[in-house]
């Protein structure tokens, strides 16, 4: 059995004055929290290995005409999965079969003034998307100059393409 794994935790309290020209400083609004890990398992023909990792970022000077203060901030996380079983049949024929799963989740508050009299809006943007896939392959070493390799995949892209931002509504309506 071999196993390997790692990870990093990751907190910075950022500047605690922001200074953008044109603008009033910003006070303790620049942190940053991120944690990674990665994890890799073999026993036997088996082989599993999940990665994944979360940040958040408080952005005082963020873009689409934000508020320079605290409060606009993103988030973004993603897991990767893998299994993979490889089998000997005999000295020149192998079996794998593999499967993966990635999933990845973004979410970004950005304070914008609107004006009266609605005021200060906290817009959001979320974003998942997520895929699988699983394969088979089956080798053949016919001789030392020829192998055979036949398999199949089969993916599952859902939403294939980018996926649209989604906003509440009332933010939507208020925003444009």
């Amino acid at each position: 059995m071999d196993l390997i794994a790692s990870g990093l935790l990751y907190r910075s309290h950022g500047d605690g004055v922001v200074k953008s020209p044109g603008l009033p400083d910003i006070l303790d609004a620049d942190k940053e929290r991120a944690t990674l890990g990665f994890a890799k398992l073999r026993y036997g023909g088996w082989t599993v290995s999940l990665s994944g990792s979360a940040r958040t970022k408080d952005i005082p000077t963020a873009s689409y005409t934000t508020i320079p203060q605290q409060g606009s901030s993103t988030r973004d996380d993603y897991l990767f999965s893998d299994i993979r079983y490889y089998r000997a049949i005999d000295s020149n024929k192998s079996l794998t079969l593999r499967t993966s799963l990635n999933n990845y989740t973004y979410e970004g508050h950005y304070l914008i003034d609107n004006g009266a009299p609605v005021g200060v809006l906290d817009l959001r943007d979320e974003m998942q998307t997520s895929w699988t896939r699983s394969e088979l392959q089956f080798f053949w070493d016919v001789a030392s100059w020829s192998r055979l390799t036949a398999g199949g995949e089969l993916s599952r892209l859902p939403g294939a393409g980018t996926p649209p931002i989604r906003r509440p509504l009332s933010e939507r309506s208020a925003a444009w």
